[in-house]
């Protein structure tokens, strides 16, 4: 679970004292809309940017998009980047209908993080994948702020075999680069 950041953000002015999603919004977002919910692929070997660093060519993430591991390197998550909302208490993640991750606080990202930088390696699998998000005005799931955001992407160059991700060796001296991946975060 991500702490120490706030997942409150500003409704627009336009917007102001309307409940719920827009009428007609069926959930599937528009791209000109300002209730879009975006993706972004983050390198989680970077550490210290609270929002987590997008990889050049995947922020956004285009649906369809084939993400090469040997390119970009084995140690990513995905980010949903929210519409501004009155409140998002939780984003929740499914990933090919096997995998799910809920964050009560932003960044929202797919294999959880600390929320000051570090978050945590998600093990994808070559082939094609399907994520949904849904974002919620509470953390408990009371009723969507929006209907559910799907991304279908392809993962390739990648020799995952299911178990946990052990995140980037740290430098000589450091007393954690043993420590590996909460496997119970990773898919």
């Amino acid at each position: 679970m991500a702490t120490g950041r706030s997942g409150s953000t500003t409704r627009p002015a336009s917007d102001a004292g309307r409940d719920g999603p827009e009428p007609g919004f069926d959930g599937v977002p528009d791209a000109a809309s300002s209730r879009t919910v975006t993706f972004t692929l983050i390198d989680t070997s970077a550490t210290g940017d609270a929002k987590g660093s997008p990889i050049p060519g995947f922020d956004p993430i285009a649906s369809g998009a084939v993400i090469n591991l040997q390119e970009v390197g084995a140690y990513v998550s995905i980010r949903a980047n929210p519409p501004d909302v009155e409140r998002v208490g939780r984003a929740v993640f499914t990933l090919d209908t096997t995998y799910e991750h809920a964050d009560e606080q932003g960044p929202f990202t797919l294999c959880g993080g600390d929320g000051a930088g570090g978050f945590t390696p998600c093990g994808l699998t070559n082939g094609t994948h399907s994520l949904t998000v849904a974002l919620y005005s509470d953390f408990a799931r009371t009723g969507p702020l929006y209907g559910p955001t799907h991304l279908e992407f392809g993962i390739a160059g990648g020799d995952y075999d299911g178990g946990p991700v052990d995140p980037p060796a740290a430098d000589a001296g450091d007393e954690d680069a043993d420590a590996p991946c909460c496997s119970s975060c990773c898919p």
